[in-house]
């Protein structure tokens, strides 16, 4: 008796969609739920998570709601090393909600967002220019230029040690 070959839902072995990473020793203590799309900080120290796949081409988009402001949400090369450096450290970009700052290997300011927001990303692996945009609520905040060593990205998120925070992704 053959096999039938039929997906009968969209997230199969043909079209995957990234989620967040458990098997990834990040910095501090991640707890993940709802199928890896959410993430909950520790309250003592700085978290990092990435997603469970990296990308060299094409155009992606996804998004976050965030529980607070004190979150870095961006991207980590694959060459990216989890440390106590969190969202300022090297190979990775990102922007941190209560200040608005683009960190880690950009510089520069793109806008503030708390838990009222939802923040978008639009990567574009595929033109001369590779660009990562940061969305809040649908209207363009920032744009990046991606640093010519980044070959392969994941999506990346920062929760503070401040308080017990978490994130919802899509």
């Amino acid at each position: 008796m053959a096999f039938k070959r039929n997906n009968n839902v969209i997230d199969s072995p043909i079209n995957n969609f990234a989620t967040l990473n458990p098997l990834f020793n990040g910095y501090g203590t991640s707890v993940f739920s709802n199928g890896n799309l959410y993430v909950a900080g520790d309250s003592s120290n700085w978290t990092d998570s990435v997603a469970n796949f990296y990308v060299s081409s094409g155009k992606w988009y996804w998004e976050i709601l965030p529980y607070d402001q004190y979150i870095a949400p961006g991207i980590a090369d694959i060459a990216f090393v989890s440390g106590s450096s969190g969202h300022t450290g090297s190979n990775q970009i990102t922007l941190y909600g209560s200040s608005g700052e683009l960190d880690g290997d950009v510089s520069g300011t793109a806008a503030t967002f708390d838990e009222t927001n939802i923040i978008g990303f639009l990567l574009d692996m595929d033109s001369a220019t590779r660009t990562l945009k940061y969305y809040k609520d649908n209207s363009l905040i920032g744009t990046v230029n991606l640093p010519t060593g980044y070959t392969q990205v994941t999506p990346i998120m920062h929760l503070s040690g401040s308080a017990t925070t978490y994130t919802k992704l899509n």
